[in-house]
């Protein structure tokens, strides 16, 4: 059994040191080209820019029942795709309209939180 275990640790021994010796005289590879050719940077494909539109926002916070003035309003560039179904997109469509629920600073002025055109106060 001793044999065994002696055969072991000297086999161990053998491969640790093949290991140390390969290593040194082997330095780590480095993406070199091959004799005769150049490496060239890699250019990924732009990504193409989002279509952006114009969506108003409010710039101070608005309560409940309070009418837009255009003091309170402001245009914001937004990626199309990220811009929800009847967001304005003109402050004239936004000014005098009275709100249904508080807005807050930067929300987007949707069509579903106004009183209708005209529609005052009531």
């Amino acid at each position: 059994m001793t044999r065994r275990i002696t055969a072991l640790l000297i086999l161990i021994a053998i491969a640790i040191l093949a290991v140390l010796l390969f290593s040194s005289f082997n330095p780590p590879l480095r993406h070199a080209a091959p004799p005769g050719f150049e490496l060239l940077p890699i250019h990924l494909p732009a990504q193409p820019r989002p279509v952006v539109g114009p969506v108003v926002v409010v710039v101070v916070d608005l309560p409940r029942g309070a009418s837009i003035t255009p003091e309170a309003v402001k245009i914001k560039e937004f990626p199309r795709d990220l811009v929800p179904a009847g967001a304005l997109s003109k402050v004239e469509d936004a000014v005098n309209r009275v709100i249904f629920v508080p807005l807050t600073k930067d929300d987007w002025v949707l069509e579903s939180k106004l009183a209708p055109k005209g529609a005052g106060r009531g």
